[in-house]
This record gives structure tokens, sequence and C-alpha cells, in this order.
């Protein structure tokens, strides 16, 4: 403040004083609110960089600690993490790649088959790296290892930055050599079990038609009815092991299919007609419904009845007498032809129909109890569909009914039309 006794006293000179000071003043006041901001920010700069640290620190620990090998690559391809599990997996030691790109892989010399596997893991690695590159955000690809034997799932992503810039891509490495041989050694298992079992279920046929025609000498009604029984039963394990024996066949992939032309409209008749005492023993009417002018399929007419006979029989299962099956086939379009399989059945609730293809899985209904069967008809009927490029779907209602339909390629691929 400046004050004086007399009035009027302040001129010009003591405005330009005062205005001076208050500027002085200003840059006094101004520079303590700078030092507090910068103060301010460079605390919360600290704190920030302090979690990110323990973030990165967490991050790093968690990698590091994880069972499956985890290599993350910059966008130069530079190796920034290469994980323990990595090591065990690749055999090959984290301190050889980090910080080098991913090419030094291929100098990798410990010995013959240790350079041999190096090479396999870098050309599959920049299959992957090119993938990403065109545009597969997300990507995997199977990796199989000489010397020794070892297969690996290798998935790919990229990473990016919270401000939408690619780092680089992190590679997830899954041993499942283990699981392989497992299944490998269950799949033999079955199938031994299965050979076995097939010897032994013939004799036990051939014994019992054999005493039933009264080759051994007479029997009477109530010895009759024991054979009778141990006959089906004896039919019923022939039909699971032979449903196992296919289950073998499509998971080892040595299902070849015989591809010949097919007049469909022929082998559908023939699959119906085949199945007429099933009908008639629970009274129930059939009507076959074929396109005109249907043409010819190339397909595998044995498999192909196979998948009709699934599809009926499970529709004559789950019907109640007096029911209806209609068995129709159209073309779906120009170049595959639709088959259904409907019935007036107990029908399939929403959430059985998402499993009804799974192994082993039988849909919970009225008519279960009456039914023998493992749960493998439909998954086998799936497969062999599949197998010949369709697709099986099922339509259904509780109370009212399903509709099994599954589509056909008119020709396969790689087969030229006439």
């Amino acid at each position: 403040m400046l004050s004086s006794p007399q009035t009027n006293y302040f001129g010009k000179a003591q405005l330009e004083l005062m205005t001076t000071i208050a500027r002085e003043i200003a840059i006094v006041i101004h520079n303590a609110e700078l030092y507090s901001f910068i103060t301010e920010q460079s605390l919360r700069v600290s704190e920030l960089l302090e979690q990110q640290r323990r973030e990165t620190s967490k991050s790093h620990a968690i990698l590091q600690s994880v069972s499956e090998g985890v290599i993350v690559l910059d966008e130069n391809q530079a190796v920034v993490l290469f994980n323990p599990a990595a090591e065990q997996v690749l055999r090959i030691p984290a301190s050889f790649m980090l910080q080098h790109t991913l090419a030094r892989l291929c100098d990798y010399r410990d010995s013959a088959a240790s350079t041999k596997r190096a090479d396999v893991i870098y050309a599959q690695l920049q299959e992957g790296l090119l993938a990403l590159e065109q545009g597969v955000t997300m990507g995997s690809r199977m990796l199989e290892l000489p010397s020794p034997p070892q297969s690996i799932v290798l998935q790919f992503a990229e990473v990016v930055q919270p401000y939408g810039s690619r780092y680089g891509c992190v590679i997830v490495l899954s041993d499942i050599t283990r699981a392989i041989e497992a299944d490998r050694a269950k799949r033999d298992f079955i199938t031994s079990v299965s050979r076995e079992l097939r010897d032994p279920l013939t004799s036990i046929k051939g014994y019992v038609d054999l005493l039933l025609i009264g080759n051994a000498g007479a029997i009477d009604d109530r010895q009759q009815g024991f054979l009778h029984i141990v006959k089906n039963n004896a039919n019923r394990l022939t039909a699971l092991n032979n449903d196992i024996q296919t289950i073998g066949l499509l998971d080892s992939d040595r299902v070849a299919l015989s591809l010949e032309q097919v007049d469909l409209a022929a082998l559908l008749t023939k699959v119906c007609r085949s199945m007429g005492q099933e009908f008639a023993c629970k009274a129930i009417g059939t009507s076959i419904e074929i396109v005109e002018g249907l043409p010819m399929v190339t397909a595998d007419p044995a498999y192909l009845s196979e998948v009709l006979q699934r599809l009926l029989s499970n529709a004559v299962n789950y019907t109640y007498p007096g029911g209806r099956v209609v068995l129709r086939a159209f073309l779906h379009s120009y170049d595959l032809i639709q088959v259904d399989v409907e019935d007036t059945g107990v029908g399939i609730s929403p959430e059985q129909q998402q499993q009804l293809c799974r192994r082993f899985y039988r849909a919970d209904n009225p008519l279960r109890g009456e039914v023998d069967g493992a749960g493998l008809g439909l998954s086998i009927a799936e497969s062999l569909v599949e197998l010949h490029g369709g697709t099986l779907w099922v339509q259904s209602e509780v109370g009212v009914g399903s509709t099994f339909s599954f589509t056909l390629p008119i020709t396969q691929p790689g087969q030229l039309e006439e």
C-alpha cells in the first residue's frame, strides 16, 4: 500500500512505480504456483512410475511362472521375454535368445539334432508372424519337432499399446506331446480290446444259433427263451463293439471313403425298406418324399446307408407306437442335397440339442429306459456326414417331434462334373 497525507499527491511516476512492483510480485507468485504444480506433477509421475514398475514386475513374475512357454517380441522381432517354460519346451536357453532377433535361432548349434530342431522352429514361427502381418490378429498352428518327437501348439497374438500402436507380438507355446501320446495309447487300447471281443462274441452267437436250431439236441420252450436272451445281449454287445471300432477308425483318420455315383432316391428307398420290420413292430407309419429329377451324388454308399440307418433307427426308438416317420430328399442349393428324417416322437429340449452329438450322451426323455445304446450313434453319423463334406443338424420341439437333417455335396472336391 502507498499512502500520502496530501490530496492528489500521486501522479504518473508513482503509478509506474506501483505497476513495476506489482509485476515483480506477480512473477514471484507465478513462480511459486509453477513450483507447486511441478512438484505435484513430479510426485504424480513418481507414483505412476512406481505403480507401473510394480505391475511390470507382477506381469513378469506371472509370465516367468506360467506352465506355457511365452515369447514376447518387439516391433523389430527382438526377443524381450523368453520365460523358463519356453526354455523347457523348445530346449533352447533364454540367455541365447534374449535381446537378439528371432533369426538368432538359426545360429543355435548345440548338436546336429538341435540345429535341425531350431531351423524347424524358426520356419514355423516366421509363418505365424507372417500371418499376423497379413491381418490375422490371432492364430495358432501345430509345430511337430523331431529328435525327440514333440508336438507343440503355437498361438500368436499382437501386442497393442493403449494408444493403438503395435508394439510387437506374443507367442504362447503349449507342449501337448503327452496328451497326444495318451490319446494314442487310449485309441490303441480301445482298438485292441474291441478286436479281442470280436471273436468271443462271434463264437457265442454262432453256438447259440446252433442250439436254437437243435443241432445239439432238443430244447424246451424255457431253454429257448434263455437262449434268445443270450442272443439278444450278444447282438447288443456286438453292435456296441462295432460302434467302438468305428469311433477308433474315425479318431485315427483311418476311414477311407469308397466314392462312387449314388442314386440317392434308390438308396433311401432301399434303407427304408430294410427297416420295415422295426417300423411294423411299433406300428409306425412311413413315407418317402423325394423330389423328381434329384441328381446323382458322389458318396460312399455303405457309409451313407449307415448314416440313414442310424437316423431312422433313432426316429423309431424315440417315437411312440402309432407315430409317423417321413424321409425326404431335395436340393438344398445348386451344389448340395438335403436329406430330412422327420418323426412325431418325444422331441428334444434346446439344452439337450446342444449336446446331442457328443459321444456317450443320451438325452433324457420318457422313452430313454426302453432304448438300448451307449450314445454313439449320432456322433458316428455326424462324423460320417462331415467326411463327405456335409453338415448334420436337428430341429426339435418337446412333445411334437424331431427332424434330423444333413446335407451332401453333389460332387466331391477335385471331381470334374460330367
